[in-house]
């Protein structure tokens, strides 16, 4: 069996205005290149409409019971967004977490994940 796990949301300023293509590029491009070293996890994509800043953050995880690969899948997008500078408060609390972002002149993006396990 191989789950696909998501997180869906939008990166904005603390306002609610979209960052900079080339920022919010930038920002996606460290998130992957973390997502590519874990472990456990297979096939990381990230798809993003720059302009806007709503994005998706997939991972395929295989041979895991449905829950088992949910966490593990989540875990492991939960670490590359930490290591790429994105903090993740409330992540475990609930349905949707605010995730906010802190690095250079940005002081606190925001994205709303959503979770989903697909049966891949």
């Amino acid at each position: 069996m191989r789950f696909t796990v998501s997180c869906e949301g939008r990166i904005t300023e603390d306002d609610g205005t979209a960052l900079a293509p080339d920022e919010l590029e930038s920002i996606l491009d460290a998130v992957m290149e973390q997502m590519e070293t874990l472990e456990g996890i297979e096939d990381p994509d990230i798809n993003a409409t720059l302009v806007t800043g709503q994005v998706r953050l997939s991972v395929d995880v295989a041979g895991q019971p449905s829950e088992a690969a949910y966490v593990l899948g989540s875990r492991r997008i939960r670490a590359a967004l930490h290591a790429a500078m994105i903090a993740t408060p409330g992540w475990e609390d609930a349905e949707s977490a605010q995730l906010t972002k802190s690095r250079g002149s940005i002081k606190a993006d925001q994205i709303t994940v959503r979770r989903q396990l697909v049966d891949a």
